[in-house]
């Protein structure tokens, strides 16, 4: 056994899969089926034990404390099997069904079976589904391509030899440790984070629902294609900005989300898989080599949808250029700074730039056939927003907790954002649109949310009430919560909000959403007639 240290988005995965309050209860893994024809297991087999002697991180174990080390070069049993070739469809439908819910919701066991699962499915008339569930604290996304790829190439080719490795991800991680050109980068990067860390914007004010301590773990994926036309229509009007497309489709989804939310100011967690060349063919390493980037998203200023989009990528690019300071100690710096936990629960994950514009190659293909689902679950993560490149195409997949987020909203949103998207792929002229031509409207608030804030500056004597701040941040105490909730149930007799609700809807704008969903919409009225009256009064 070889012990290894955890780097720091490793541990914020292991800490996060122990954590069982809201957005909990989940592993950061990447489930994914594919479905072919013709496969022979004992072949599939022996690939797979090939794959897993060749490379060190799937042979990683975490104990119970989170001690991490290698085991041997023995495989166990990895390749699961099941015969459902002579059932009836609605049993092949049950059953796969059934599989797909619980690899999607299940956290592998670390200490005894390692980071990786595998199991093939045999269907009537030589089809098969090939099951594949990774964690990411040792298989990042790009390494799962990598896999496959991998994989593929054995299978194919049971002779081939592998490439003889020149390193390995535990060499790669201790010679970035030791590297003091990089822990001098860490240093500068970290003290241009602690400078930014008041500036950097609020989470997003979810609706989420509310959480009763016993709402099961419920994920669903949302998934459209845009065409080989549409791509080359949105890399035209990237191009026209000077961004890359990654960028300018991050842009649409902020623009979309900002709209929905009413909300104009917040927060993305943007990942990035960049390796840093410090040992030899590193691109053919399997392991965990991803970090975060933490975006301010302001559509509150007067632009175009143009400028928007390039002020967005000359942000992105300050951001990588202090990526050397993990993304996850950024966050751990700002719950210092605020006082409390902070998150970042909406992630956009970009893989449209990417060598070949697709994600999986002719051999993969061929080998395992289509991709034909896939869903991931991270710790903290309430919607994970997905662009990748796909036969010439653009996938767009969003996984969301539906145990969290109500799922007529978050459709809305996503076939906004398809939309945008199409109509942007052809439409040039909208680049030179302001953003609140885009939005709709420069009032992003409701009259609820207008009520509830002179409410808060009453109760607390202040002016700079912020809508998406906790009340702890803008100065209420626990009377003062009080003397507001009683103030609510007297105006609007069906609310009856009771004192632990205010925990769940801990800003002003997840307040007003709370009260105009339990009135359904009444609220609007009365609050314009309250502000109406406070107006003629003064």
């Amino acid at each position: 056994m070889i012990l290894i240290n955890m780097n720091e988005m490793q541990a914020a995965y292991w800490s996060g899969r122990l954590h069982k309050g809201h957005l909990g209860n989940v592993s950061a893994h990447l489930y994914v089926e594919f479905s072919g024809y013709n496969i022979d297991i004992s072949r599939l087999n022996s690939a797979l034990i090939r794959i897993f002697e060749h490379h060190d991180m799937l042979r990683l174990r975490i104990s119970a404390s989170g001690e991490e080390k290698f085991c041997d070069k023995k495989m166990p049993n990895l390749l699961e099997s099941e015969d459902l070739s002579k059932k009836d469809n609605f049993s092949i439908k049950k059953s796969i069904l059934s599989q797909r819910e619980n690899w999607t919701n299940r956290i592998m066991n670390l200490a005894e079976h390692g980071p990786l699962a595998m199991g093939i499915t045999l269907l009537p008339d030589g089809e098969f589904r090939l099951h594949v569930d990774t964690d990411m604290i040792a298989i990042d996304p790009p390494s799962f391509v990598l896999l496959m790829e991998e994989l593929a190439r054995v299978y194919e080719q049971p002779e081939a030899v592998l490439p003889e490795k020149q390193s390995d991800y535990l060499l790669w991680q201790s010679t970035r440790q030791q590297d003091q050109q990089l822990l001098e980068q860490k240093r500068r990067d970290r003290n241009w984070w602690q400078n930014r860390l008041p500036a950097v914007l609020p989470e997003p004010s979810l609706p989420y629902l509310e959480q009763s301590g016993t709402n099961p773990v419920r994920s669903l994926r949302l998934h459209e294609g845009l065409s080989r036309e549409q791509r080359a229509g949105l890399e035209q009007i990237a191009r026209q900005c000077r961004v890359t497309l990654s960028t300018l489709m991050l842009g649409a989804f902020a623009l979309v989300l900002g709209r929905h939310l009413k909300e104009q100011r917040f927060r993305l967690n943007v990942p990035m898989f960049w390796r840093s060349p410090h040992v030899p063919d590193v691109d053919r390493l399997i392991g965990e080599f991803a970090n975060v980037l933490i975006a301010n998203i302001d559509v509150s200023r007067d632009m175009s949808l143009r400028e928007f989009v390039q002020d967005l990528g000359q942000q992105m690019i300050d951001l990588l250029d202090h990526s050397s300071y993990p993304g996850v100690n950024v966050m751990r710096d700002l719950s210092r700074h605020k006082g409390e936990m902070q998150f970042a629960p909406v992630v956009f994950t970009a893989g449209v730039d990417v060598p070949g514009k697709t994600l999986f190659s002719e051999r993969v293909k061929r080998v395992f056939g289509e991709m034909s689902w896939a869903i991931s679950q991270g710790p903290q993560v309430a919607l994970d927003a997905q662009v990748a490149a796909v036969d010439d195409g653009i996938l767009v997949n969003w996984d969301i907790r539906l145990d969290a987020l109500p799922e007529d909203w978050i459709r809305r949103v996503f076939d906004d954002y398809v939309d945008c998207l199409r109509k942007l792929a052809v439409n040039d002229d909208l680049l030179g649109l302001s953003l609140t031509e885009l939005t709709g409207s420069s009032d992003h608030d409701s009259s609820t949310l207008d009520m509830v804030l002179v409410l808060l500056k009453r109760l607390t004597g202040q002016q700079d009430i912020e809508k998406s701040q906790a009340f702890a941040e803008n100065g209420l105490n626990a009377a003062q919560l009080e003397q507001l909730r009683l103030f609510l149930n007297n105006t609007f007799r069906s609310l009856d909000l009771k004192p632990g609700d205010f925990q769940n809807n801990n800003t002003p704008l997840l307040l007003a959403r709370r009260i105009e969903k339990q009135t359904e919409g009444h609220s609007e009225t009365i609050a314009r007639v309250f502000l109406e009256t406070l107006v003629a009064a003064s």
